[in-house]
């Protein structure tokens, strides 16, 4: 194994990671509500004790606090996926053309890489790699 393969395949790995940590963000981020509902029992809308009152504030304010925190974490998860995808795209496309393979191997798979982006990316590190052939 080459030094790019190696980084190659662990960018890889480390972006989808981060990829399905923001998948099951924005799931909880839609569960929410009915967790806490869960959890805390039905929010006090109205009532005459003002104690009564400001507890069913704290628990919707509580709600929104961890709606936006939720929010905002699979949003840097998608950012940062998104980044490290983007470095194994290009390690990718360096090792494609790396090799000594012909051209037209090489023009293939860069265009599926290209093209189809993470799922090229797949398609190139389990089936190319066994045809690539090192300098």
């Amino acid at each position: 194994m080459s030094e790019e393969r190696d980084y190659l395949s662990i960018t890889f790995k480390i972006g989808i990671g981060f990829f399905v940590l923001a998948i099951l963000g924005a799931i909880l981020f839609l569960f929410i509500p009915s967790i806490l509902s869960a959890l805390m029992g039905p929010i006090p809308v109205t009532t005459s004790n003002s104690n009564v009152t400001n507890i069913g504030n704290a628990i919707i304010g509580l709600n929104k606090t961890v709606e936006n925190i939720i929010a905002v974490l699979t949003m840097i998860f998608v950012v940062i996926s998104s980044l490290i995808l983007f470095i194994s795209e290009i390690l990718a496309i360096v090792e494609i053309f790396k090799s000594t393979n012909d051209s037209s191997w090489k023009a293939i798979w860069l265009v599926i890489n290209i093209f189809l982006g993470v799922f090229g990316l797949i398609l190139y590190m389990k089936f190319a790699r066994k045809d690539l052939k090192k300098k």
